[in-house]
């Protein structure tokens, strides 16, 4: 659990914030709950094709509802990229489905509002950074700087901006880093 947890650690309770803003984590297959304050609040969200473990989470903490851990380690998670859960491509569009359910169907205090959007943002900054070096690993050059601009645009970090100028520099350079990167995931 501290592997998994180090930047989402597994203490005290757990809010809906916390949740939308990755501060904490839930897994599935790990996850004990009464049933009937799942049942009142609609079950899974079966028009979802991946993520409705995390929507149910979200709506069980803004029904009011505690969620909280158990200390003690008692399953061993794997991920694995030919599964649900996938690479950081499908995990990023898998909460990107969700957070636009969020911003669509969920009636927020507008102060929840707003921090769901950043998040959202910085969300779709990340993705798209991601789509960056898939492109540049396959040697889509073009692709990838404009999915590393789309980034910068979301969300100007110094690493978006250092991404645009070593594909501008050195194109194949990058390329061959992202595509060895690749390989080791």
């Amino acid at each position: 659990m501290d592997l998994l947890m180090d930047s989402a650690p597994a203490v005290d309770d757990v809010s809906f914030l916390q949740l939308v803003d990755a501060e904490r984590c839930l897994i599935t297959s790990g996850i004990v709950a009464r049933r009937q304050p799942i049942i009142d609040i609609g079950l899974f969200d079966i028009a979802l094709r991946r993520g409705q473990d995390f929507d149910l989470w979200l709506r069980l903490s803004l029904a009011g509802q505690r969620l909280s851990y158990h200390r003690n380690a008692l399953l061993k998670y794997r991920c694995r990229t030919d599964g649900l859960t996938g690479d950081a491509i499908n995990s990023h569009q898998r909460e990107l489905a969700i957070f636009d359910k969020i911003e669509q169907n969920y009636d927020l205090p507008e102060e929840a509002r707003a921090k769901v959007g950043n998040v959202i943002r910085n969300r779709r900054a990340l993705l798209q950074f991601e789509m960056g070096k898939l492109y540049a690993a396959r040697r889509d050059y073009t692709q990838a700087v404009a999915a590393f601009k789309a980034a910068r645009i979301l969300r100007p970090t110094v690493k978006t901006l250092v991404a645009i100028w070593l594909f501008r520099l050195a194109p194949a350079v990058m390329g061959a880093i992202c595509a060895r990167r690749a390989e080791r995931t």
